[in-house]
């Protein structure tokens, strides 16, 4: 069959696997289809890489059960990973109770040279400030209840407020402010040490 006249005649060498060589004898189609075989290329590749991704995640999600896989699926050891977890666990306790302590120190020597703070600004977390104090330690806290920190802020620029009283629970390190004139007192949580910036 002989092709119209001003019709393209295109010829594929070969299939998709090896390459697929186009060859076009008429000059005004050849930009087009030139530009269209890169990316009929690149769906096709697109196209078989999300088809196997698929079909590799079902068949990680239809495996029989976890009991006849005796290796976790990261390859530990059900038996290693709860031995592992639970050192880690007693270590973070350990780490704590000393991180509390050393807190516990800080806050007491603001307490007995009564060192007022000085400003209360937002801290980079969700409902903590920062307190800085006279001598320039800086401490994160946080309210015991709902507006002890804006309490706490307000009443420094009006007064010198001193930290009275520190004490440790299983919560952490609380310390109780006090101020002239007013037997109020507004209790924080610190939560730990910070550098002004």
């Amino acid at each position: 069959m002989i092709p119209p006249p001003n019709s393209a005649n295109v010829r594929i060498a070969g299939g998709w696997w090896c390459g697929a060589v186009v060859s076009v004898e008429n000059e005004r189609v050849a930009p087009i289809i030139s530009a269209v075989q890169p990316v009929a290329i690149g769906t096709v590749l697109a196209v078989g890489t999300l088809v196997a991704v698929f079909l590799a995640r079902w068949h990680r999600g239809n495996r029989s059960s976890p009991a006849a896989d005796p290796i976790g699926s990261a390859g530990f050891d059900p038996a290693d990973t709860a031995e592992i977890s639970a050192r880690l666990s007693a270590i973070e306790d350990e780490q704590a109770d000393a991180r509390g302590r050393r807190l516990l120190g800080l806050v007491q020597q603001l307490v007995d040279r009564g060192v007022p703070a000085r400003v209360v600004e937002v801290a980079p977390t969700f409902s903590d400030a920062r307190i800085r104090f006279a001598d320039g330690t800086t401490v994160v806290a946080r309210g015991d209840t709902a507006g002890d920190l804006g309490i706490l802020a307000a009443l420094m620029r009006e007064c010198s407020v001193v930290p009275s009283s520190c004490a440790i629970d299983a919560r952490g390190v609380h310390v109780e402010f006090t101020w002239p004139a007013n037997p109020r007192r507004v209790s924080v949580r610190v939560i730990g040490v910070d550098q002004p910036n």
